[in-house]
């Protein structure tokens, strides 16, 4: 019986709190520098969170690729109907067919979505630099447009004077290149949202190089605005490019920090769960034993006992 009353020992796990545990992450701690987009250090944390997000930026670039499909088929149908040269119409041709070979590589083969980053990257870095030379296109056409089919009794009275119908030409591509502008702007509109969407890889960060590219592309084709307007354009530029890496940034930032807080949580709690099944199967072995040795106590009690008598 001596056996019996001595205490049992038994192994309490020391189990991390999951809440308390997560809650002191960083992502810049756990994350390389960001020029490589904040990657994980850890190559098993990289991968789960790319496959975690690889669906929804699926979706996303299916979605910008059925609206520029749209916009790009549209537009030049428009411009048609205006009785504008066919020229301004062709040239969205490389547009659509991009597009379209972009969406079918990555809908209709599932090989190509692993690499769904480095498409948005290029599809953004196309479709804005192609912004650029459609501001070329558009002024060249719009001008000559305007010439010949609203102001032909001028060009007329002024084909005697070269210089006159010049700055008659000039004063129309200034007029001409501000809406063409405009326009430009409103078409980078969804590759911008799109690149905000898919957030800071190092695909992404080196897609944006595109936008001060497109500037010194679109600007000498409009040299007169290129003068009149040079400072507020750069500044608006910079704006712009400071304004798509600044939400860049937040969007990857509090993509990260959510996933690693999960991450951290998940594995917390498979270790908790783990501690707690290894100390159930101690405390089962120590019961076990104790039970083993309590009928073996009872049993020399009782042989004892039968003895005596």
């Amino acid at each position: 019986m001596a056996s019996s009353s001595s205490p049992a020992h038994t192994f309490v796990p020391v189990v991390p709190s999951p809440v308390s545990d997560s809650a002191t992450v960083h992502v810049k701690d756990q994350s390389r520098p960001f020029w490589t987009g904040y990657q994980f250090k850890c190559d098993k944390q990289e991968q789960e969170y790319f496959e975690r997000h690889k669906p929804m930026l699926v979706r996303a670039f299916q979605a910008w690729g059925i609206i520029r499909l749209i916009y790009d088929t549209l537009l030049p149908l428009s411009y048609l109907s205006r009785g504008l040269a066919p020229s301004i119409s062709v040239a969205y041709i490389p547009n659509v067919v991009i597009t379209l070979i972009m969406l079918l590589m990555v809908s209709c083969t599932s090989r190509f979505r692993k690499y769904i980053v480095l498409i948005i990257s290029m599809a953004f870095a196309v479709f804005v630099i192609s912004t650029g030379v459609m501001v070329h296109v558009q002024t060249d056409v719009l001008v000559d447009n305007a010439l010949k089919s609203h102001l032909p009794r001028v060009v007329k009275r002024l084909a005697t004077d070269p210089e006159a119908l010049q700055e008659l030409e000039d004063y129309l591509t200034i007029g001409v290149s501000e809406t063409a502008v405009r326009e430009a702007s409103w078409n980078v509109l969804p590759q911008m949202l799109l690149l905000v969407h898919t957030g800071l890889w190092r695909s992404t960060m080196m897609s944006l190089f595109a936008i001060p590219i497109t500037f010194g592309i679109a600007m000498p084709a409009i040299p007169e605005l290129l003068q009149r307007d040079f400072w507020s354009t750069l500044v608006i530029d910079v704006m712009v490019w400071g304004y798509l890496f600044g939400n860049l940034l937040m969007t990857t930032l509090n993509r990260r920090r959510s996933f690693l807080l999960e991450y951290c949580f998940q594995t917390a709690l498979e270790t908790a769960v783990a501690a707690s099944r290894q100390a159930d199967s101690i405390l089962n072995h120590t019961l076990k034993n104790t039970m083993g040795d309590a009928a073996g106590n009872i049993e020399m009690f009782l042989d004892k006992v039968d003895s005596s008598t």
